[in-house]
Order: structure tokens, then sequence, then C-alpha cells
């Protein structure tokens, strides 16, 4: 499953589930804040009168914003606006509310206002890449836009096929390979590189 981190720290857009808020927002603050503490009582750094070291304070405020875009994120899910962040300003109630609503309460199964779920998110988000095989880029190479530009070039062996692609088609090659998605360009060219020597090693023996 594809990850955005943009999206999920610095985004107030879409949806976050009971999973990811837990492992993704309050477990690695709850560590790392335990950590830089311990690294600010070993280097001196830690005020005993206020609790907070120089390091875990610093820390705790770069982390302020992320967590409560998440938690509006989290709101998103339960079908609710992130304006419902404002009830921790109740005193007690408050933080006991939100702990339950975000931390403990299912979100909505299907879409809601504010978009998918967000397994669905990440599935709509990933793109398989494609397969292009020989064959597909000998379909492809008779209509490259080179291919229209130039023409077809003559070959004296036009019946000859190696690969699944006549000759003509494998001299348009390289203009039907801009057609095929950059993802999967590297795949094609190492068939190309195994079928190439092939067909040259054909065409000098029936030539």
């Amino acid at each position: 499953m594809n990850f955005n981190f943009q999206q999920f720290y610095f985004s107030v857009q879409g949806r976050v589930n009971r999973k990811q808020l837990w492992l993704r927002l309050i477990l690695p603050i709850i560590v790392i804040t335990l950590v830089l503490a311990f690294v600010d009582r070993g280097i001196g750094i830690y005020h005993p009168n206020t609790g907070v070291g120089i390091l875990s304070g610093l820390f705790a405020l770069a982390s302020l914003i992320p967590a409560i875009l998440g938690d509006i994120k989290r709101w998103h899910d339960r079908d609710k606006s992130g304006w419902w962040m404002l009830i921790a300003l109740i005193p007690i109630i408050g933080s006991m509310w939100l702990l339950i609503e975000l931390g403990f309460l299912a979100g909505t199964p299907g879409p809601n206002r504010f978009g998918l779920p967000p397994n669905r998110q990440a599935a709509s988000v990933h793109r398989p890449v494609p397969v292009f095989t020989i064959a597909d880029i000998c379909l492809l190479a008779p209509h490259s836009s080179a291919a229209e530009h130039w023409g077809p070039r003559r070959v004296s062996r036009e019946p000859l096929t190696v690969g699944g692609c006549s000759c003509s088609q494998w001299c348009q090659m390289p203009s039907a390979l801009a057609l095929v998605p950059p993802a999967a360009r590297p795949l094609a060219l190492i068939q190309l590189g195994l079928i190439v020597p092939l067909w040259l090693s054909a065409f000098w023996a029936f030539s």
C-alpha cells in the first residue's frame, strides 16, 4: 500500500482511520518524545521545573501541526467536520470525548462527504505498471508518430518475422518505444536487447 507522507502529515484533505492514527501519528510521537527526553537528561538540557527538555520541547512544537491535521482527517473519517477539534477546549470531558471518538470509534464504512475510506484511497492511487511485450510494441510501431511522419522504411525481406514482428515493424521500433509508458520502458529495452541480435543474425542469414 502506498503512503503519501505529505498528504498524511501536512494536509486536511481525505480521511484517516483508527489504525493509521495510532501507528503513524500517536505511537511515533510518543516514542520519539520519550527518546528525546532521555537525550535531554543525558546531555543536561532537561529542565526539572518545567518538566520539558529542549529537544523534546522543540519536537512537541514541530509535531503539533501534523497532529492537529491528522485528528482533523480522523474526524472526516467519522463524517464530521474538523471544527469538532474545538471540543478539546472543554475541560476533562472534551479530552475524553476526543480520545473515544478519534481513537476507538470506527469511521463510516463507505464513501462520505470527505472522500473514500482510507484503504480505498490507497487502492485508487496505486496503478499497476503495464507490461509491454515485443509483440505489443510491434502493434504500436505502425501507428507511432515517427512512422506516420517518415513513412515505413523499405526492407528486402518483408515476410521475415522475428519475435512476432516483421522487418518493417522492427525499423519503426524506436518511434514505437516513445508510445510505451516510461515505467514499462526498461523491460521493453531489455527484450529488444535480447531479440535484436537474433533478428540481425537471421536477417543476414536469409539475405
